[in-house]
């Protein structure tokens, strides 16, 4: 509607005044979220909040990405002015983002976001999920879910809460997956961040996890014949830093291993020359332990026997026994053997 104002003198009516032309008095639309600065995630609902000052109803709600000169997007055609509304934010990240409501009647009348805000993809970090205990030198599965249009992220991990961090890989590709390659890093409280590689508050960090030293028993692993007190090469390889094991031999009992040291701390040089045990056993294993992490291990992959040894003393070899003549057959033995079986041929 259009308005005119006149001007009379309260006591001489004849004494007045008319506006010359005609004015409008318009309602007000007032945006209050979002006003700029604000993080809106895809796929989420955010609220749309606004007051009227005046009459206005129904509204118009758009959305830009460049200030509402070519990119100008609808949210709703035609709403109640109800001064709220929950938008489904899309799949458009920007971080110029800004909200237009418009009087459906009127179009002078509107309200604009005064500053731009950001809508930002979302990260779900699937594994590692925390727990976990990933060996120095092996690949592990780095996956996670997202929401947006996102060609690339960026990996990274941290062993202080991402105070400091390490860069994994700067600009993977977005494909849920990834496989990494664990470095010499063991630590206990490891974590691992995804991101945009363009927005860095658009992220998702792991729960912790451990990483821990990684050993390979090469010497013995299994089938060997190992002569009891004689001395005997244990060797083995390290990955990432392990700075002192514990060595241990294992006997099976045919229910269970038996675990005995060798050694409780012995400096990693991946190596130690073993005086076998007097304890014979066609089932044995041998076991490697990081002193400051017990969960850093590793045992021969099959048994290896521990066996007696003999040496006959009599007869000697220029000896000669005669027929039903009682003789003593006499013989030394190294390692614990609990009977013998005694034979002769006369086929040397």
């Amino acid at each position: 509607r259009e308005f005119l104002v006149r001007v009379t003198d309260a006591l001489d009516p004849d004494a007045s005044d008319v506006s010359d032309n005609f004015f409008e008095i318009k309602p007000e639309l007032i945006l209050s979220r979002p006003v700029g600065g604000e993080p809106f995630q895809i796929g989420s609902d955010a609220e749309i909040l606004w007051n009227t000052v005046g009459t206005v109803d129904p509204v118009k709600i758009q959305y830009s990405t460049d200030g509402f000169q070519r990119d100008i997007r609808t949210v709703s055609e035609k709403t109640g002015n109800t001064g709220k509304f929950l938008w489904q934010v899309p799949d458009t990240i920007t971080t110029d983002a800004r909200i237009r409501i418009t009087s459906v009647e009127d179009a002078g009348v509107q309200t604009i976001s005064p500053k731009p805000f950001k809508i930002l993809p979302v990260f779900e970090m699937l594994t590692p999920a925390g727990l976990e205990q990933w060996t120095v030198g092996t690949s592990q599965e780095i996956k996670w879910n997202w929401h947006g249009s996102l060609e690339t992220v960026k990996l990274e991990y941290s062993i202080s809460d991402f105070s400091s961090s390490t860069v994994i890989q700067a600009a993977a590709p977005n494909k849920g997956s990834f496989s990494w390659q664990i470095p010499d890093l063991a630590h206990s409280l490891v974590r691992v961040r995804v991101s945009d590689p363009a927005h860095a508050e658009a992220f998702a960090i792991s729960q912790s996890f451990k990483v821990i030293p990684g050993f390979q028993i090469t010497r013995p692993n299994g089938g060997e014949k190992f002569k009891a007190l004689e001395r005997q090469p244990l060797e083995w390889q390290t990955a990432g830093s392990s700075t002192k094991v514990k060595l241990e031999y294992g006997i099976f009992n045919g229910e269970l291993w038996t675990w005995k040291p060798i050694e409780n701390v012995l400096r990693n040089q991946g190596k130690f020359e073993w005086k076998v045990p007097e304890e014979l056993s066609s089932q044995t294993k041998i076991r490697v332990t990081d002193v400051m992490d017990t969960a850093a291990k590793d045992e021969t992959d099959q048994p290896f026997k521990i066996m007696g040894v003999f040496k006959v003393l009599t007869p000697r070899a220029d000896e000669i026994l005669k027929v039903e003549d009682r003789y003593e057959i006499r013989w030394e033995t190294t390692g614990k053997v609990p009977s013998v079986k005694l034979e002769y041929s006369t086929n040397p």
